[in-house]
């Protein structure tokens, strides 16, 4: 489950398949993209990393975790530590961003039934995550431990994509977010239904909010896309009526605490952060609002300490079956439990 810091080749991960201007111009872009699309950023506050080798150091420095009086509200843990920190739906090798609106409207007509209690486009969202489907939403966990172990999980420098031996390992990552309070929400806001339902509009009508979104609210809610953005939130939200889109409401993503519904999120304390744009490689389309800048902390979990750190977390009961409780896992800890007699 780090910072934005690659566009990775589908095949391999890597960035050394791409032309060398394509390479610049993503890591130019990606700067960019953490200060002004996600919020956080090496601009205003440069990310810490802290190498982590055991889980009594992990846990001694996380009870120490503050940034302006305040705890950090979210972690995610990825097993290599140069993985970007974006949605799967906005990922560049995956190409499929523009596609969005088809992809959630394909699934929920195969599988109605799948859908039929979700009330909202966020709890559709947060399903479709379940099942595999690329979404704008990001997993993250309340629970620092569940962060450890997926970022202690183990991982082939071949699966990375970095250019070395494949038989060498990669180190890992816990990022923790310290989520500022006006970021900070619940399954049921307002902001987040529009954010939700951002997916279900085509691209050209995401672009067009996109261009406008410097209008005043006034000017703003005046354009053909905000009024089809309006209807999608009306469906769920029969209070919410015209004009009431505030643009500043779509400018950055979201800490969203759902509805425990179902057993992998409860069991990993999960959330989740919604992003509303697709990163823009363009300055002008976003605009950084410095009072609700989003601080980010790394730690650095080395290759070498991992399986020590996985050991140690089974130890205090966090293993494969924690944060996936379906009966597929608990037979794989069972056999490695039995294994080892």
């Amino acid at each position: 489950m780090g910072s934005v810091s690659s566009l990775d080749c589908s095949e391999c991960r890597s960035t050394s398949c791409y032309p060398l201007n394509v390479r610049v111009l993503v890591r130019n872009s990606i700067a960019y993209i953490r200060l002004n699309f996600f919020g956080f950023g090496e601009a205003k506050s440069k990310l810490k990393t802290t190498k982590i080798t055991s889980v009594t150091e992990f846990i001694s420095k996380a009870l120490k975790w503050k940034h302006d009086g305040r705890s950090p509200a979210a972690f995610r843990g990825q097993k290599f530590h140069k993985w970007s920190t974006l949605p799967k739906i906005f990922r560049p090798d995956l190409g499929i961003s523009r596609q969005e609106h088809k992809l959630v409207r394909e699934i929920s007509a195969l599988h109605p039934d799948e859908f039929a209690s979700d009330a909202t486009s966020f709890e559709r969202l947060v399903r479709m995550q379940h099942y595999g489907l690329p979404t704008r939403l990001l997993d993250v966990t309340q629970n620092p431990l569940v962060a450890l172990w997926f970022a202690s999980e183990e991982c082939s420098a071949k699966e990375a994509g970095p250019d070395s031996d494949e038989d060498e390992f990669v180190d890992g990552k816990v990022q923790a977010f310290f989520v500022p309070e006006s970021r900070d929400t619940y399954f049921d806001s307002d902001r987040v239904s529009l954010l939700a339902n951002m997916a279900w509009l085509d691209s050209g009508n995401k672009e067009e909010i996109w261009e406008r979104i410097d209008d005043d609210t006034d000017g703003f809610n005046q354009h053909p896309a905000v009024d089809k953005l309006f209807y999608q939130v009306s469906l769920e939200r029969p209070s919410f009526r015209p004009g009431m889109i505030d643009p500043n409401d779509l400018k950055l993503s979201l800490f969203v605490r759902p509805k425990l519904s179902n057993k992998r999120i409860l069991a990993q304390f999960g959330a989740f952060v919604i992003f509303g744009r697709e990163p823009p490689f363009r300055k002008e389309r976003a605009q950084v609002d410095e009072e609700i800048n989003m601080n980010v902390r790394r730690y650095l979990i080395p290759a070498e300490h991992k399986e020590r750190i996985r050991d140690e977390l089974a130890r205090l009961g966090i293993h494969a079956n924690t944060p996936f409780p379906e009966i597929e896992s608990t037979a794989k800890v069972l056999t490695k439990r039995f294994k080892e007699i």
